[in-house]
């Protein structure tokens, strides 16, 4: 930089690391795109990496320093460019890749309401995909508040899969037409599950879906697996542009041996006959994504109300419980405490805490069936099962949780719900959150938010069996006496009544 009046120590305190280096790089900046360089300081001290943003800088300065100047002089433009390049390595590889992209950075910033997905080709959509995807991060990035802006962010990431998913489906038709393959008389819908179907998705998550057949085609299962395989090649496989994220269809009728397609008869025969409690469960955050959305309305509407009404409910609960234990026995020791989402005090422990208490009191109160965790937490206080004050700790705890992931994604945009060991890596999601946040805080905020979140999954579950039949503080609900013994039913009591007898001796 000309203007070498910054001592190092002055630099250090912009965040920059590598000190010795930074003088040179600021000053080939400067010789790149004008003295519109000397401005890049106060924005590159905003991101999560000002070394790793200034290294972005000048990688886009060498490949065509115009654009970059204009964004430049804009102190806001500045700051956000600089903010997305000093944390994701996977947008700054996407927007080197396409440097058109920097236009997003010259607008102002928003959250995506709708989102127009290109369904010209394979690599028209992935590109198209990645510039919202850019949009999204931008607009997250900026926020001063990360929980506020959690629930907005996750809400746009799941419109954006819609979208994607919708343009892919006109990709792979147009690409088995040009095979000559037959589709006439075939209707596929798409039902978005898991975080799909809740519409809580982060920056790279599978995206579970089942797909549903319906049509006059004389190979009608045939043609309808045959698109749908063909939909998760346009948005996986390997091509020009990297692919997306993978399609997950292991939730659908008999997992991964089951049938890829089926008919909405076939699914509701499955359902009656065979289907086990943890198939249930997953049907809770069913919904319809794309495709024929009046064939995707009838499978919602026929196949989700069998939840309530499956003979052995309780069943339901004991499964959930087991498969919960599994997944905590099965992560290594040497990860227990980075996991995010898997581990003890992390994300699954809120979701199976709020989707317990809802699959227990759903049966009775159709006002707990709802999707989305944080709408799932509110609806259970206002219900009278889950106080105030815990559904408060969840709330904000989840959305703590639910960032972490998501800045952990944008580090290389890759689906990974570890905190990395990477002592660098730390520090940019730290600075991501609060410029002022070390390392150390960090951890020690993940630690705090793991044990409130653990205490708090193993007790607030069991309250219910108490407050059901005791007398609740005011505002509360108090429930009947025939709504306690469907609650105690499901959680696998053999003699309900007797339980409340004993319930009620205790209180």
């Amino acid at each position: 930089m000309n203007n070498r009046s910054n001592p190092l120590s002055e630099l250090a305190k912009f965040g920059f690391e590598s000190l010795g280096e930074t003088v040179g790089k600021l000053d080939k900046l400067v010789d790149l795109v004008g003295d519109w360089g000397h401005s890049a300081l106060d924005a590159l001290s905003k991101s999560a990496s000002p070394d790793r943003a200034l290294n972005q800088l000048l990688r886009l300065a060498e490949q065509d320093p115009k654009p970059l100047g204009k964004l430049l002089q804009k102190s806001d433009a500045a700051i956000r460019l600089c903010r997305v390049l000093g944390l994701s390595e996977g947008l700054t590889d996407h927007i080197l890749r396409h440097p058109q992209a920097l236009g997003i950075f010259a607008k102002k910033s928003t959250i995506p309401k709708s989102f127009a997905i290109s369904s010209a080709s394979r690599a028209e959509l992935r590109v198209t995909y990645r510039n919202a995807l850019l949009q999204i991060a931008d607009w997250d990035l900026a926020q001063a508040s990360y929980a506020d802006a959690y629930p907005e962010v996750s809400r746009a990431l799941s419109d954006l899969t819609d979208a994607v998913l919708e343009a892919a489906l006109v990709v792979a038709k147009s690409e088995l037409a040009e095979t000559g393959f037959n589709l006439s008389g075939v209707d596929l819908a798409v039902i978005a599950m898991g975080k799909t179907g809740a519409q809580e998705l982060n920056y790279i998550s599978d995206v579970d879906v089942i797909y549903v057949v319906a049509g006059d085609n004389d190979d009608l299962i045939g043609a309808g697996t045959r698109l749908a395989t063909r939909l998760a090649a346009v948005l996986g496989e390997a091509d020009v542009e990297p692919g997306l994220w993978e399609l997950d269809a292991n939730l659908r009728p008999e997992g991964k041996q089951g049938a890829l397609v089926r008919t909405l008869e076939a699914h509701r025969s499955y359902y009656e006959k065979w289907a086990e409690p943890w198939e249930f469960q997953a049907l809770f955050k069913a919904r319809f994504a794309a495709g024929s959305k009046e064939l995707g309305n009838r499978y919602i509407e026929t196949i989700k109300p069998m939840i309530w009404s499956f003979p052995e409910r309780n069943r339901i609960v004991e499964s959930a419980r087991h498969l919960r234990g599994r997944v905590l026995e099965q992560i290594p020791a040497d990860q227990q405490t980075r996991e995010v989402k898997l581990g003890r005090g992390g994300l699954r422990d809120v979701e199976f805490t709020a989707q317990l208490m809802q699959l227990v009191h759903g049966a009775a109160d159709e006002s707990l069936r709802v999707m989305d965790t944080l709408y799932a937490l509110e609806a259970l206080s206002n219900a009278g099962l889950l106080s105030r004050d815990d559904r408060a700790v969840l709330d904000k705890n989840y959305r703590i949780l639910r960032t972490l992931e998501h800045r952990i994604q944008l580090l290389k945009l890759k689906r990974t719900h570890l905190l990395p060991i990477d002592q660098g890596e730390l520090r940019r999601i730290a600075r991501s959150l609060d410029l002022k946040m070390s390392v150390d805080q960090l951890l020690a905020l993940h630690e705090r938010v793991r044990q409130e979140v653990a205490a708090l999954h193993d007790s607030v579950f069991y309250r219910p069996l108490l407050t059901a039949t005791a007398s609740l503080s005011p505002g509360e609900v108090q429930l009947s006496s025939e709504d306690v013994l469907i609650r105690l039913s499901a959680l696998g009591f053999s003699d309900p009544q007797g339980a409340v007898n004993h319930i009620t001796a205790l209180t």
